[in-house]
């Protein structure tokens, strides 16, 4: 399937009639707000999991950085703890990154946008129940891209696939 199949050349915005809104408006402006102020506070929650790694996984990691050049101390050091240490220290070192980027990601602003401009659910919780209006967006802006990376429309989960090391620390 090709890009253009696969992405909208135009993309709507539901407003609320406000004053803000009518200055956004005005000054062709869109706000993107911080996941803090959502009324569902599971909407950003991101709660990746990583799947415990295998005593071999954890063997191929530590070939991983014993491969890579190491002055004899540092190759040492990793030498040292046992599987099971080096697997709670995979773990452990996952969960502060994993902890690290949901307090970054609430500093990150976030905006709804839709392909179709006549969703009565959107235009009742986005566009002010009924009362506001919704902004067409064409990508043509050379300096402004919906897709900025993106290969396809949005794809929601339930659930997070669990995560391996393996193939992250191989591809480096």
């Amino acid at each position: 399937m090709s890009d253009s199949a696969t992405k909208p050349k135009k993309l709507y915005k539901y407003e609320a009639f406000t004053e803000q809104s009518l200055k956004n408006l005005k000054a062709q402006v869109v706000y993107f707000g911080s996941p803090k102020s959502f009324n569902d506070p599971y909407d950003c929650a991101l709660v990746p999991t990583f799947k415990s790694p295998s005593d071999s996984e954890v063997a191929s990691i530590r070939a991983s950085y014993l491969n890579q050049t190491l002055s004899k101390k540092q190759a040492s050091e990793f030498l040292k703890p046992s599987t099971d240490e080096l697997r709670g220290l995979l773990l452990r070192a996952n969960a502060g990154a994993i902890k690290t980027a949901q307090e970054n990601f609430v500093h990150r602003g976030i905006s709804c946008f839709s392909e179709v401009n006549n969703e009565l659910l959107m235009w009742s919780h986005y566009g002010g129940k009924y009362k506001g209006f919704c902004l067409e967006m064409q990508d043509q802006n050379p300096h402004v891209r919906f897709w900025k990376g993106r290969k396809s429309a949005v794809q929601f989960k339930v659930e997070f696939d669990e995560f391996t090391y393996t193939p992250t620390l191989k591809a480096k």
